[in-house]
C-alpha cells in the first residue's frame, strides 16, 4: 500500500529540493515534547531562513495553533482515524 506513494513522494521531493526547501519529518508518540521542540526549532532558525509547518493530527488543531503561534505559516491537516495520509 505504501508504495503507491512512491511516485507522488519523489515528486514532493524533487519539487522541494529546486526550491531550495529543507524538510524535516518528525515523528512521536503523544506527550513526548515534539511540539515543544518545534517550537523552539522554529524561534531559532526563523531568524534566518523562512519557516513554515504542516502539522498532521487525527482530529485537532491545537498543535497547528502552537504552531502559529510562533510566527510561521501553519496549515493542518487531519488525518481522521489513522495516524498517517494515505492516497485514494
Amino acid at each position: 500500500m505504501v508504495a503507491r506513494n512512491d511516485l507522488p513522494a519523489e515528486r514532493n521531493r524533487t519539487g522541494m529540493t529546486e526550491r531550495g526547501v529543507v524538510p524535516v519529518t518528525m515523528m512521536s508518540s503523544p506527550g513526548t515534547g515534539r511540539t515543544t521542540l518545534l517550537e523552539r526549532t522554529i524561534t531559532d532558525l526563523a531568524a534566518r531562513r523562512p519557516v513554515a509547518g504542516v502539522e498532521g493530527d487525527q482530529e485537532t488543531r491545537l498543535d497547528a495553533d502552537r504552531i502559529g503561534r510562533t510566527g510561521c505559516a501553519a496549515a493542518q491537516v487531519n488525518t481522521g482515524a489513522g495516524c498517517h495520509l494515505t492516497r485514494r
